[in-house]
């Protein structure tokens, strides 16, 4: 909710489809955006950016300034030194990034859309920076489905009758593009 610019104020869904989709998450949870954002101002942000795969916020929370990160879980994996558990928080291990690695290629499998997110804390008084983004604390990940068109697959249908081979250009992982391309007919295999 915090990492997020969209909104969902009286139905009208403003944003990313994907961040209307974690607010709304949030929504049925009893966590409305209004409430979270007015209790968590935010201070400073990292705009998403498709070659960094990721976005970050600054709030204060349980007074103590604090960043926020969201993005593709295999480029947080790489920035990540702690993981939030039930116990508490703990160094990040190899098994818990091979757990954390074979969750999102389970759920890319199926053609979810996959994001991680993470926090730590920082120095207050001065400006997020790029470099805010490492040394990570793993809080989760969520799985969400982004349909592909109900028309996608008679279109490549279409497009295969006619003898035009279709393209599939995505920013989605490897394996949930290639999910999505077998479930749209323009994929029979893994091979490509």
């Amino acid at each position: 909710i915090l990492c997020n610019d969209a909104t969902n104020a009286d139905g009208t869904e403003i944003g990313d489809p994907t961040e209307i989709a974690l607010i709304n998450l949030g929504d049925r949870f009893g966590l409305y955006a209004s409430g979270v954002r007015e209790k968590y101002p935010r201070f400073g942000e990292n705009p998403f950016d498709s070659d960094r795969k990721l976005m970050s916020t600054q709030h204060v929370m349980e007074d103590r300034p604090t960043v926020l990160v969201k993005g593709a879980v295999d480029v947080l994996l790489d920035r990540m030194t702690h993981i939030q558990t039930d116990g508490g928080v703990h160094p990040l291990t190899e098994t818990d990034k091979e757990k954390i690695r074979t969750q999102n290629q389970e759920f890319s499998k199926e053609g979810l859309r996959v994001l991680g997110f993470a926090y730590k804390e920082i120095m207050g008084g001065r400006e997020l920076t790029l470099e805010d983004e490492y040394h990570l604390t793993f809080i989760g990940m969520i799985a969400m489905m982004d349909p592909p068109r109900e028309e996608s697959a008679e279109a490549v249908k279409a497009c295969k009758q006619a003898g035009i081979r279709p393209i599939m250009i995505t920013g989605d992982h490897k394996v949930t593009a290639a999910a999505i391309a077998k479930r749209i007919g323009i994929l029979k295999d893994d091979s490509g």
